[in-house]
């Protein structure tokens, strides 16, 4: 359904739900840096916080945070990060939204709502550059958000699995087509919250936004990070500050530490970000979540490394776009193979001569490895 077609009321009834997610919060007085990049022809903006503990001479953690469906940066300081990046010396990152045809700023996170720009080129586009400009822990890269903003963590971590550690979202479950083909290359860790009572992304989600239901994500996310079953271990948080609003944390058990899943289911609880009000405060446990979560350190191979490859060995078709065959020659044995993203992440791997079904990559480069009598050759392969 086009969502042009909606009545001009129903609409903006739709973003007023959007936009009191954040009204009720307090926006830190503190200054940003308001910068500019260009990306794809366009002017973007984005807004930094530098911490006072900053240090360039150590590696800092990087936190991007996204704003909701007609929000701001500058809105979603309200949820507290800045002080984090104070006591624990992060640098945080609130990129801005392009304009949509519904005349407001929406990311093209996969929702209905979305404009059809290269949001996630951008995201990578400015994490490049941040990395250029400050001492950052690449290991240490993280992506959180409200609402369409989300969904957004969302997509960047099926999308860039290879550059974020961990992600968490709140009040925002997966967008359905971002979830159906949701293939990162390695495990992400996915913290996300959402309340029963969402009127605007609803819990079971909305085929009039594009968003999928909570159990959907969870079991999208199970089936993505590799866990074997989608069994879900439920336990109750103590009503601490507010019984009105009873809080289920639900961990997909079959996974393990490096995808880890953790959903906070919490009854009755609106399009807001919890804080003080309900009896989870997100950012607290996203914090946590984030601190205990970095990207896998690369596997560095100990054998002699060789760009040329010995004779009898053929490999194709190059570039590729499901299937990578690796043939041998009856003198020659492949004692193993390994695929690896641009950073050197291990993303496949196995034995013997086979046809590499590679079809849930992402489009882009990587490095094949052939290790043949305690000699790796590499070759570079293109995903189109």
């Amino acid at each position: 359904m086009n969502l042009l077609t909606f009545s001009q009321q129903a609409m903006k009834h739709i973003l007023l739900l959007f936009l009191i997610g954040f009204s009720i919060y307090k926006v830190d007085a503190q200054s940003l840096e308001h910068r500019y990049i260009a990306h794809d022809n366009e002017i973007r903006e984005y807004l930094v916080y530098i911490p006072s503990t900053y240090n360039e001479l150590e590696a800092s953690a990087l936190i991007f945070v996204f704003h909701g469906f007609g929000s701001s940066g500058e809105l979603m300081q309200g949820v507290g990060l800045n002080a984090y990046a104070e006591t624990n010396g992060y640098i945080i990152v609130y990129p801005e939204a392009l304009p949509t045809e519904l005349a407001t700023v929406a990311w093209n996170c996969g929702s209905l709502l979305s404009k059809n720009v290269d949001d996630v080129g951008f995201v990578n586009t400015l994490l490049d550059a941040l990395l250029e400009e400050f001492n950052i822990n690449e290991r240490r890269v993280y992506a959180c958000g409200f609402s369409l903003g989300g969904m957004m963590s969302h997509r960047m971590a099926c999308e860039s699995s290879d550059r974020f550690a961990a992600i968490a979202a709140v009040g925002a479950p997966i967008a359905t087509s971002v979830g159906n083909a949701c293939h990162p290359v390695r495990p992400v860790p996915v913290m996300y919250f959402h309340g029963t009572g969402d009127l605007v992304l609803p819990y079971v989600g909305s085929a009039i936004i594009g968003s999928a239901s909570a159990n959907f994500t969870l079991n999208k996310w199970a089936k993505a990070n590799d866990c074997p079953d989608d069994e879900v271990i439920i336990e109750q948080v103590p009503d601490t500050m507010n019984d009105q609003y009873h809080v289920e944390k639900r961990t997909v058990g079959s996974c393990d530490e490096s995808g880890e899943i953790i959903h906070y289911k919490i009854y009755g609880w609106g399009h807001y970000w919890p804080l003080n009000g309900s009896n989870i405060n997100a950012t607290d446990e996203m914090v946590k979540f984030f601190e205990k979560h970095v990207m896998p350190e690369v596997e560095t191979p100990t054998a002699t490394i060789t760009q040329e490859l010995p004779k009898g060995i053929t490999i194709g078709p190059n570039p590729f776009k499901d299937i990578v065959n690796i043939s041998v020659s009856n003198d020659l044995t492949i004692d193993s193979w390994s695929i690896h993203a641009s950073n050197g992440m291990k993303v496949l791997g196995g034995h013997e001569a086979v046809s590499i079904d590679a079809q849930a990559l992402p489009t882009g480069l990587y490095i094949l490895m052939l290790n043949l009598n305690e000699q790796v050759s590499t070759v570079e392969l293109i995903k189109q």
